[in-house]
């Protein structure tokens, strides 16, 4: 066809285009004469895209995201075409973000994500979504490829999403990997020492984010000791004893570490004591310990031991104490202990120490009428003589006699006489063997009656009478009735005393012979009885009660007290009066009201109680619940106390409207709530006479009105759904759900109203819910839809492994109207076609692998979609071979013939008892492991193949080895040692063989029935019993197992010691074999019951044994069924009783207490304590003696002092306490007030809590005499005082005869002197002015106030004699300056007139030229004022200058790295040498220099050092690894760290300088190689066969050869090394569970050590199989 008119160009056209797509719609209005268009399109890198159509539009499919589109069309008609139409262009959306990297600041809470640019994009949104609970969202947006999230949660991690945006379109979102914040620091560190290891254990709580951390314990010195650990807790081992160690804990997650936790400060153990000595002292029968000790102990114990075990010991806070009491002719083992109070006693190496001889074993015998004392005893040998002394206790008399007989006359009645005989033997005197004789008591004299309150027993005491064994006491009352009691001190207590009598008292003395005469009578009088009629009326409203009584006989005073259930007190005071009144009671409480009476020194009894209840509690624990379904809302609580009923009360927060329901129940509900509302809601208890307080008022929000308008749109293109709704009341945010067929399901949270799903499944149908939400409900509204039409899916085969027949099927795919189905195999093919959804293919070959294609087709052709899948048809039957058993474990390995069709065999074992078990196996044999004992199998196979199983083989039969006997049992007799074993028959067997052993004796019997006798068993034994079954072919692989205990043996090696706590008796023994537990006996002297305790370890603590008393202890063990035998007993003394007498004298010099008492008998030295009452504080004194002053009491206190004895390390109980006035305390609130316009100063002070004080004020000024103020009042003027003058002030208090000590002093200063010497100093280059003076006396400010003629003021202050301050130019000023302290002003400021600095040009700008680096300088000013000179002054003091005639010039030769201050002057204006100005600006960097490296191994922390950089600029470090991940940091000094590096990487390191908006070139420094990863995967294999353990590992990064240890549980280890990932032990020792690690090296660090795993060689006496350990 020829050209027979050219068609015009098309016209009106329009491009369109989706975000979503990247198909655009290019249109055009139709051209006459046309007949065909083409189209191109070019994009932005200059590819080309074609259509050719009929039609006025095409589609561009083919087009790229990111790129830039211009359009143009011409007309065809025939062989003619029109011109191009004019370019139409638009934008496809930009391209996803790809190779997305987010990585953490290890010193921040920051996190940077690094992206490639995607093409198209103008900028990007990074969001980083939290996983941890609180669900946190970050938002970034950036025009550049990297973006910084601040303040993030440590130990978070985060989901990243990165989008690009254009100014229309955004990308799909791209997932970038999961990024980590940096961990958080492990908190709560708490530490504790091994007592015996010498290590410090470690705990934490666990720090989020943390994989592992590590425990450092860093002494004095410097020497750091630590742990790793994956968990919560590690031992730091290989300490110091008696060192000091700060302990902290930092967490890694392998790329960064935390910040390091608090550090915890410990001590280990302290060392034991040593360098032991023991001195012997033949005269005092005692021996003086001495030791070295660590400085800071401070309590010690010497211990004796003798030769039959009796234990004595000394205590001491110094190196050194003496050991009494020594036994003759022993010798004694000598060790020290120290105590800390945390760990046991740590004991010393043993000395040993010989005592003195024994003394002669004397008789004696005292006549009372006679007065005649005579001793006798045998003849000692080689004594050459004897030494005798004989006392009363005051006078004492000494004789040498050669004969063994002794007689003394003239002897004194009521006298207790001591006879102390010694041997002489070589000259030194052996211990002294004592006898003692008593004459007849006298009368007891000084007899007194004191009755503790309550007053129903008292106590009688009296002066020693010499002689007396005991007294009897008799006490007669004014009615007659008669008490006595009986004591062997010197006092008694008297029991059931009544009240309101008088009893007349005497004691009688004896001494088991004789009896004294009466004492003097003495009288006591008993303590008034309980008020009656006790009346009590309580006040709901104030929670008071009013208490009303009848008066008591002798009764001084009364009071009430009210006690509630929970146990508060509350009590009032009533004095002679009978009523009172209780406030402050508690709501909801029941009280127990009580009155007592009082005579002055004892309370009566209380009254009868009288019970009454206050008004109920406000509720707690309200909850509320809206019933979102029903619109109602239910609110709970804890009910109150003595609450009835309740009102919950709801109310309208915005229209006020009030809903409520009343219950007696816990709960109540409220209906009719409307949607979308907020109500206050509280709960108000009522009882049945009070209404009590109503909780606190809670928000509670209704259930949100349901959504609606919901608008749904299918997007064809990509199969997604845009979704909309409108927004509703009470919903704060919504919540969108898409459902469909087969399980589909996805999620959209919103807060706008709008939510989009993608990748939606085609031809399927969707229901949409939208769901509006707030705290407490949520309402929804649904809406169905349908996604586009599919294409043929779902392509399945089901193969009748007996025919060989496979039938295909499929889901028919929309506009399909024919399928062809080919199978093809190596050796077959097969097909068949139908127009429906399955058809059949003929018989398969066995043994064969088919490939089935389906295809979809029309009229037209074929569909573009191939789908395949594969058919593999059954294999033979398996050929079984013979079989092996192992009678061991009755497992039994089963053979066949390879067949290379079958994917596995599975063998079936059927016993002839009905049992049945499988094995399987991909190889040519498989073990069947749970074939029973004692039973016969028939077994066959059945080989599988990829869909069918052959038919099953030919059968085998396996018997197996008999069956453990089983229900084993035993009956012991404990006091024959017979035991009879019995157990059940089992399946297989032919006998039994029974066998038990313990650690030194083993018994066995056969037996041909189910039981056996075992006799001559050992007491304390424990028997492992085991039952074999005996059968012809194999024995039974495990026995049957039992153990049994018998008897125990009597416990040996009893030891008791004295614990101080509550006087308990800390008794141990060696545990006895066989017992379970122990009972310990203690019996007293005294004959009162025995005390008990029982333990199952071998130490028993009794407590609370009788002060003074002597017990003998005996041990008795238990086992599970029998008692054993008791111990020896052991003889034990009871801890010290208190001091009796004590009496407390005031010195009012230094606030003393001088305290006394009477002796206590082998008392080592007494404590005296002063308790304060209000504080309260202890004050404390000791003495060895029988008196002590206790100082630094606390003024105007009153103190209860007490005194303890201390014997053998332990303190008695304490005495009944005095009560002391401390002296008067000084003044307190002391303070001095200025008055600024006269300088006088009132001194006030708080006034004392004693009446009739007399107060002296003190005041002082530096350099003149004090003076002295005396008043009576809390206050006094001190008046005549100069300006800047500082006074001293205090003020004493007299109070009786003691005056307290001076008050703290405080400072007070009169008004500061105007200030003097007024210079002024102006700067041109800033336009300041400097203004200095003298500085007055006691000023602490100064402040300037300039006044300019021109109307401008400003300021300054200064604490010092100068301060600064910004004029304008050129302008006269006036300056006044005032001085300051804290209190006043000087009255009159000082002046000076002066002129600013001239005026400079203005407007300095400076412009930086990175590559000269030089200074392009201008400013405004007029230019008849030139030439300009502008200089440049750097931070280090160097200048440079330039000169115009204009108002511009240039700075050439500035230092790098430099800031510089810029200013321009004239030649009219002297402002002499300028320092500075106003306006900075920053020279180009310096290029950094000599970069050297410094690699930690342990963390992969690098630092990075340079040289030759400028003081003003900053460093930017980049480490580049080898996949081009980039990280940085920045730096103003000459080193950096990295902390984030990774293992076993190789980084390229460099370092920019930067300064303004100019870097310098980079330099690049050594490459950095961190240190190599830490192998995983590590596994062992043991091969029985040869012995070798095989250690295999996945290979690190970084790793050029690895160490591995091999260490065994019985001391054995090797190692091996190499650069391969595995390595063979061939020599490991057999029998052994060995630990295994690896660590990886390079020629610079080592790794951490991996994970450990363990791995067993084999028992060269037991056959073994390999293993596989991970």
């Amino acid at each position: 066809m020829g050209c027979l008119r050219i068609p015009c160009p098309p016209e009106n056209l329009l491009l369109e285009r989706s975000c979503d797509s990247e198909v655009i719609l290019f249109s055009w209005a139709n051209s006459n004469n046309s007949n065909l268009y083409k189209a191109k399109a070019i994009d932005s890198k200059g590819e080309v895209l074609e259509c050719l159509t009929e039609d006025n539009s095409c589609y561009f499919t083919q087009t790229h995201c990111g790129r830039h589109y211009y359009f143009s069309v011409y007309s065809m008609s025939g062989t003619c075409h029109s011109q191009s139409s004019p370019t139409v262009d638009i934008s496809t959306a930009p391209c996803m973000p790809k190779n997305p990297l987010t990585s953490a600041d290890c010193h921040t809470d920051a996190m940077v994500s690094k992206w490639d640019l995607a093409e198209g994009a103008v900028n990007y949104t990074v969001e980083a979504y939290g996983n941890e609970a609180n669900n946190s969202y970050h938002l970034c947006t950036t025009h550049s490829n990297s973006c910084s999230f601040q303040n993030l949660t440590c130990g978070s991690s985060f989901t990243i999403y990165i989008t690009a945006h254009d100014q229309y379109c955004s990308s799909p979102r791209m997932l970038a990997p999961v990024a980590n914040a940096v961990p958080c620091t492990p908190v709560n560190v708490i530490v504790s020492t091994d007592c015996e290891a010498n290590s410090i254990a470690v705990n934490w709580n666990i720090a989020p984010g943390a994989i592992v951390y590590r425990a450092s314990a860093v002494d004095d010195q410097g020497n750091v000791y630590s742990c790793y650990t994956l968990d919560l807790t590690c031992t730091i081992d290989n300490l110091h004893c008696s060192t000091n160690y700060s302990v902290s804990v930092f967490a890694s997650n392998l790329i960064c570490n935390s910040s390091i936790s608090d550090t915890v400060r410990i001590e280990t153990v302290a060392c034991a004591p040593s360098n032991i000595t023991s001195t012997l002292d033949c005269a005092n029968n005692e021996a003086l310990i001495t030791w070295t000790a660590e400085p800071r102990m401070k309590s010690f114990t010497a211990t004796a031991l003798d030769q039959n075990n009796r234990l004595l010991s000394c205590s001491s806070t110094t190196t050194s104490c003496t050991i009494s009491d020594l036994e003759c002719d022993q010798r004694y083992s000598v060790t020290v202990g120290n105590h800390d109070g945390i760990c046991p006693t740590i004991n010393s190496e043993t000395v040993n120490m010989d005592s003195m001889a024994c003394g002669p074993s004397v008789a004696a015998d005292m006549d009372c009428g006679s007065q005649v004392l005579m001793a006798s005893w045998e003849a000692v040998a080689d004594a050459e003589g004897y030494e005798v002394q004989l006392s009363d206790g005051t006078v004492q008399k000494n004789f040498s006699i050669t004969n063994p007989a002794f007689t003394s006359n003239n002897l004194l009645c009521g006298k207790t006489y001591t006879l102390n005989v010694r041997s002489v033997i070589d000259g030194c005197v052996t211990h002294a063997t004592q006898v003692t004789a008593s004459q007849a008591p006298c009368p007891p004299t000084s007899v007194e009656a004191l009755a503790a309150c309550p007053q129903t027993s008292a106590n009688v005491t009296w002066q020693t009478s010499e002689g007396a064994l005991s007294y009897e006491v008799t006490a007669v009352s004014s009615s007659g009735a008669q008490l006595q009691c009986n004591s062997t001190g010197t006092s008694c207590q008297l029991g059931q005393l009544l009240c309101g009598e008088t009893y007349s008292i005497t004691a009688t003395a004896l001494d088991g012979q004789c009896e004294s005469q009466s004492s003097a009578p003495t009288q006591l009088t008993t303590e008034p009885c309980a008020p009656s009629s006790l009346a009590v009326s309580v006040d709901c409203a104030s929670n008071s009660a009013l208490l009303s009584w009848h008066s008591s006989p002798n009764a001084a005073s009364y009071a009430g007290t009210g006690v509630s259930e929970s146990g508060h007190t509350v009590s009032c005071a009533a004095g002679p009066d009978l009523s009172c009144s209780l406030d402050q009671l508690q709501c909801g409480e029941e009280y127990r009201f009580t009155v007592t009476a009082s005579d002055g020194t004892c309370q009566s009894a209380e009254s009868q109680a009288v019970l009454q209840s206050t008004a109920p509690c406000a509720v707690t624990s309200v909850s509320h619940t809206v019933e979102c379904t029903s619109d109602s809302l239910l609110t709970s609580w804890t009910p109150a106390q003595s609450a009835l009923n309740y009102t919950v009360r709801a109310e309208n927060v915005d229209d006020g409207s009030v809903l409520s329901c009343k219950t007696e129940q816990s709960g109540c509900v409220l209906d009719g709530l409307p949607c979308g509302e907020q109500y206050t809601v509280t709960v108000t208890p009522s009882s049945s006479s009070c209404v009590g307080q109503s909780s606190e008022a809670q928000r509670v929000n209704t259930a949100p009105c349901v959504p609606s308008n919901i608008v749904a749109e299918i997007q064809c293109s990509d199969n997604s759904l845009h979704s909309s709704w409108d927004k509703v009341p009470g919903a704060t945010s919504y919540l969108a759900t898409l459902s469909g067929d087969g399980g589909f399901y996805q999620e959209c949270p919103s807060r706008v109203g709008f939510c989009s799903f993608s990748s939606l499944e085609c031809a399927q149908s969707f229901t949409l819910n939208v769901t509006g939400e707030n705290d407490r409900c949520n309402s929804s509204a649904t809406l169905d839809v349908q996604s586009a039409p599919c294409d043929p899916t779902d392509v399945t085969a089901s193969l009748d492994c007996v025919s060989g027949v496979a039938l295909v099927s499929w889901t028919a795919s929309a506009g399909a109207l024919s399928y062809t189905v080919l199978a093809q195999s190596n050796n077959h093919e097969a097909r068949c076609g139908t127009d429906t959804t399955s058809c059949e293919l003929p018989s398969l070959i066995c043994g064969e692998a088919y490939a089935v294609i389906v295809l979809a087709a029309d009229n037209t052709c074929n569909s573009s979609v191939l789908t395949t899948l594969t058919i593999t048809t059954a294999p033979c039957p398996p050929v079984l071979q013979d079989f092996s058993l192992d009678c061991t474990t009755n497992v039994a390995v089963v053979p066949w013939v390879k067949d290379e069709d079958a994917q596995s065999v599975l063998v079936s074992a059927v016993s002839s008892l009905g049992h049945s078990t499988t094995c399987s196996s991909d190889n040519s044999s498989c073990v069947l492991s749970d074939l029973q004992c004692g039973n016969s199998y028939t077994v066959t196979a059945v080989a599988k193949g990829v869909q069918c199983k052959s038919k099953p083989s030919a059968p085998l039969t396996i018997t197996t080895a008999p069956c453990t006997p089983e229900n084993i049992d035993f009956t012991n007799s404990c006091e024959t040692g017979i035991a009879i074993v019995t157990w059940d028959d089992s399946l297989g067997r032919e006998s039994f063989r029974v066998s038990a052993t313990s650690a030194t004796d083993v018994k066995t019997c056969l037996s041909d029935s189910t039981d056996c006798s075992i006799s001559s068993m050992l007491c304390g034994q424990l028997y492992n019993v085991s039952v074999y079954a005996i059968a012809a072919h194999c024995n039974s692989s495990v026995p049957a197992f039992t153990q049994i205990q018998t008897a125990p043996c009597a416990p040996e090696d009893v030891a008791v010691s004295l614990l101080c706590d509550n006087n308990t008796g800390s008794v141990s023994w060696s545990p006895s074999p066989g017992a379970v537990s122990y009972t310990v006996k203690a019996l007293g002297r005294s004959g009162q019951a025995p005390l008990t305790c029982s333990s199952d370890n071998t130490s028993c603590d009794i407590p609370n044994m009788q002060c003074g008393e002597t017990y003998r202890f005996t041990v008795t063990p238990f086992s599970l069924e029998c008692q054993g035998y008791d111990s020896r007993e052991m003889e034990y003394l009871a801890g010290p009783c208190p001091p009796s007498d004590f009496t407390v004298d005031r010195q009012c010099s230094g606030n003393v207490a001088v305290v006394s008492w009477n002796p206590v008998p082998k008392a080592e030295y007494y404590e005296a304590s002063a308790l304060e009452l209000v504080t309260p504080h202890t004050h404390n004194c000791s003495s060895s003696s029988t008196t002590c002053s206790i100082t630094d009491l606390h003024c105007g206190e009153t103190v209860a002092i007490t005194v303890q004895t201390r014997e053998r390390g332990c303190w008695s109980q304490p005495n009944q306490a005095f009560l002391f006035e401390a002296v008067i305390c000084p003044p307190t609130g002391l303070t001095a007030v200025t008055n600024c316009s006269n300088n006088d100063i009132t001194v006030s002070w708080d006034s004392s809590p004693k009446l009739g004080v007399t107060y002296y004020v003190d005041s002082a000024q530096l350099g003149a005499s004090s003076q002295q103020f005396s008043s009576s009042s809390t206050s006094h003027v001190i008046t005549g005082l100069q300006c800047g003058q500082l006074y001293t002030l205090q003020v004493s208090a007299q109070y009786q005869e003691c005056t307290s000590a001076p008050s703290s002093t405080i400072q007070a200063q009169t008004a500061p002197c105007p200030p003097t010497g007024l210079e002024a100093s102006t700067d041109c280059g800033t336009s300041s002015v400097t203004l200095s003076w003298t500085q007055s006396s006691r000023a602490t400010d100064y402040t300037a106030t300039f006044t300019g003629a021109n109307g401008d003021v400003t300021s300054c202050s200064s604490n010092s004699s100068s301060c600064t301050a910004r004029l304008d130019c050129s302008q006269q000023y006036t300056a006044a300056l005032t001085a300051s302290d804290d209190a006043c002003s000087s009255s009159i400021p000082a002046t000076l007139i002066f002129n600013s600095a001239p005026c400079l040009p203005d407007n300095v700008v400076a412009t930086l030229d990175c590559d000269t680096n030089s200074f392009s300088v201008s400013w405004d000013g007029n230019l008849q004022d030139g030439p300009f000179t502008a200089q440049a002054i750097g931070s280090d003091g160097s200048r440079v200058s330039c000169s115009s005639a204009l108002n511009s010039c240039s700075m050439n030769s500035l230092k790098c790295g430099l800031q510089y201050s810029i200013v321009v002057t004239t030649a009219d204006v002297d402002c002499g040498e300028i320092t500075d100005s106003n306006y900075k600006a920053y020279s180009a960097p310096c290029k950094p220099e000599a970069i050297s490296l410094d690699l930690d191994c342990l963390t992969n922390e690098a630092l990075v050092t340079w040289e030759g950089t400028g003081p003003d600029q900053e460093q930017e470090v980049i480490a580049r690894d080898i996949r081009g991940n980039t990280i940085s940091c920045i730096s103003n000094t000459t080193q950096c760290a990295f902390t984030g590096l990774t293992c076993g990487l190789s980084y390229s390191i460099s370092v920019v300088g930067r300064a303004n908006t100019c870097t310098s070139t980079p330099t690049h420094g050594p490459m950095l190689h961190t240190a190599p990863c830490l192998p995983s995967q590590v596994k062992t294999t043991f091969d029985c066969a040869t012995g070798v353990t095989i250690v295999t590992w996945d290979a690190a990064n970084g790793a050029t050869s690895y160490i591995v240890e091999a260490q065994g549980n019985l001391g054995h280890s090797e190692q091996c090394t190499g650069a391969d990932s595995n390595c063979a032990f061939a020599s490991l020792a057999c029998g052994q569970d060995y630990n295994i690690t690896v660590q990886a090296q390079n020629s610079e660090c080592t790794s951490a050590v991996s994970e450990t795993v363990q791995s067993a060689t084999g028992n060269t006496k037991l056959p073994t199989c390999s293993q596989n350990i991970l």
